[in-house]
């Protein structure tokens, strides 16, 4: 029975609990990814009747009953494959889609000549709603089933992307107050006004989002924090991408009161209380040590976006390489990114690989095990959902992706299997999504 068939099936008797037979590369750590051949998975439909969950898991000895012809259990044998958990984006905006492959001379002029126009016209509500379906189905063909997502300015786009994206993904609208063209520029009093209204809403489904500090004036910035705070809900926003960019936000903020002698980039949102455990900086690559102290102070994470700041001739903006041993020193959360539209393509594996190659390049040591981990269960982590999300384990959503790979009587462990997947460089940037043959959310074939 093909695999669509299979899922024809256990769709026609959708209360039957399910045992799903595979081999996984499960990750565990950046050192660490388990190999695990032939393994069973029973899955079980979650308490609030939105999917399945993993009930249990382990080898054919350890779960023999589940397999008996007589077991009240649908069996679904996807042995010809080796599952990996659904990917997880932690910085992407998907209202830059249309500009990825525009010219990036620099991050500001790249922002103003390009990326803003873009963005203005999803005042539109029908554009913004076509978009947002469109960009759903890239999502699933790229394996992505969670993440953080900025949106533009408009509200409403809020409400496109909840109706259309599937899987699990925290989600904001930029808010630009100064600093900003006309036709994106915000009334500050209506943006505390929407944001509160939103936190209230989504909790922690809802990231408050200022562009950057350079868009957002010093009281909106605080009040949106509290927001944030009071509601559970995420911040995320962008630090220390360029060296230009850092002498630009300096300029401006110098002029502030209260902010004349501000030291950093990041002594600005530490003022403005946006530094929390539930904040994600995206970049943070130009960072001195007093900036790397406060981010480990405040539990603030990284969102690395290496394919977004990779050089030119690699369709990045050449924005520089993050230090993740830095992170590492200082126990700093972090995880891998698009960066849609200044990365150029939505891949996690185009990603992972640019994470690896550009690092070694460097003369460091990096892994498509730790790719892995930082594209799945650190990510999960950073978003408050690693009992839910980001590997196979027991109640957790039966979330993964259907990979065509290495016979598996080879004799290559799970670092071995990733880097003939990723590594692999006949393989296409743009055509990364041809590795998935099925693409499972919470126990249901997406695509």
């Amino acid at each position: 029975m093909s695999i669509k068939e299979q899922e024809s099936t256990i769709l026609q008797a959708p209360s039957k609990k399910k045992v799903i037979r595979a081999s996984l590369l499960n990750p565990v750590s950046d050192q660490q990814v388990d190999l695990l051949p032939d393994t069973l998975l029973v899955l079980t439909p979650s308490a609030d009747d939105t999917g399945d969950k993993i009930e249990l898991m382990g080898n054919e000895e350890e779960l023999a009953s589940y397999l008996h012809p007589k077991s009240e259990y649908q069996i679904v044998d996807l042995r010809n494959y080796i599952l990996i958990p659904g990917l997880i984006d932690l910085h992407f905006h998907w209202v830059q889609d249309a500009v990825r492959s525009a010219p990036k001379e620099s991050l500001l002029e790249w922002l103003k000549n390009h990326t803003w126009p873009t963005e203005a016209k999803f005042a539109d509500l029908d554009y913004s709603q076509l978009s947002a379906a469109k960009f759903s189905a890239e999502l699933i063909k790229n394996g992505t089933m969670a993440g953080c997502c900025y949106s533009s300015i408009h509200d409403h786009t809020i409400d496109h992307i909840k109706n259309s994206f599937v899987g699990d993904f925290i989600v904001g609208t930029v808010i630009m107050t100064i600093n900003s063209p006309d036709y994106l520029t915000q009334d500050p009093d209506e943006v505390i006004r929407v944001v509160t209204k939103r936190c209230q809403q989504l909790q922690a489904e809802y990231a408050v989002t200022p562009r950057f500090a350079p868009t957002v004036d010093p009281a909106t910035l605080t009040a949106i924090g509290e927001s944030a705070m009071k509601n559970g809900s995420f911040i995320q926003t962008h630090l220390a991408e360029t060296k230009d960019e850092i002498d630009y936000v300096l300029s401006i903020f110098r002029q502030f009161p209260l902010f004349s002698d501000v030291n950093s980039y990041t002594d600005i949102y530490h003022r403005c209380k946006l530094l929390t455990p539930k904040t994600i900086m995206g970049h943070a690559i130009h960072l001195d040590e007093s900036e790397w102290q406060l981010l480990a102070q405040t539990g603030t994470a990284i969102a690395h976006c290496p394919t977004s700041n990779a050089p030119l001739k690699e369709l990045g903006l050449g924005s520089g390489l993050f230090n993740y041993q830095m992170a590492d020193h200082y126990n700093i959360k972090w995880g891998l990114a698009s960066d849609i539209g200044a990365g150029p393509h939505l891949s996690m594996f185009d990603v992972i690989r640019s994470f690896v190659e550009q690092n070694r390049r460097a003369g460091l040591n990096p892994t498509y095990t730790q790719g892995l981990f930082r594209s799945t269960l650190a990510s999960a982590e950073i978003m408050g959902q690693k009992d839910l999300l980001g590997s196979f384990a027991p109640g957790k959503w039966a979330n993964w992706l259907m990979l065509s790979g290495p016979n598996l009587n080879s004799k290559l462990d799970g670092e071995g299997v990733l880097s003939s997947l990723i590594g692999n460089k006949q393989q296409s940037r743009s055509d990364f999504y041809q590795l998935i043959q099925g693409r499972y959310y919470r126990g249901k074939m997406i695509g």
